[in-house]
């Protein structure tokens, strides 16, 4: 059985392989040359990671400067009612504290409008989606299965970091998967129209 049909078949694919290698080749062209790239972003994206920026480092700022007041907010109080705060707990708070003001230089990185920036701003999405949905959970945990007396914290507090921990999840969920398009993205002119 002959096959006559095989070489033809080669031939094209040959053909349309170079094709293809050449149309890449001209789309780099574009892409690296910056008189063909503009940049298309919407500035709500910009705007939620300033004023997220903002607030870390107003929060963290009050947890490493004022951890006592803050943890007597959400300590329960003791049976004469003083609330007796853990030397322990202070440091953890303020640890906690330099992790924001870590992650925070993440935030004010995303945003300026260049093609690297465009492209980081949904890993930094992801990565403070994962952190807090986690924590969320870790909370909720804390709240429902502990309790008060092993968690060391009020039931209202627990609550109500959860809560505002848990209007970012579904939001970060909503720009990553919904709304993509929010991140800006880049669009190579074409120089032939």
């Amino acid at each position: 059985m002959q096959l006559k049909w095989l070489p033809k078949l080669h031939e094209r694919a040959s053909h349309y392989t170079h094709r293809l290698a050449a149309a890449i080749q001209r789309l780099r062209f574009k892409m690296t040359s910056p008189a063909s790239q503009r940049i298309q972003s919407n500035t709500l994206i910009r705007t939620a990671f300033l004023v997220e920026a903002i607030f870390n480092v107003i929060g963290a700022t009050a947890m490493l400067l004022y951890p006592s007041w803050l943890l007597n907010l959400v300590t329960p109080t003791s049976i004469l009612g003083t609330s007796s705060v853990d030397p322990t707990a202070v440091t953890l708070l303020q640890w906690l504290a330099t992790l924001v003001i870590g992650l925070t230089p993440q935030l004010l990185l995303t945003l300026p409008n260049t093609p690297r920036t465009i492209a980081s701003r949904p890993v930094v999405y992801i990565t403070l989606l994962s952190g807090e949905a986690c924590l969320v959970l870790v909370i909720l945990w804390q709240a429902l299965a502990k309790g008060e007396a092993e968690s060391g914290m009020t039931m209202k507090a627990l609550m109500i970091c959860a809560g505002q921990l848990a209007i970012l999840v579904p939001w970060r969920v909503y720009v990553l998967f919904v709304r993509p398009e929010w991140f800006g993205n880049m669009v190579i002119a074409d120089k032939q129209k």
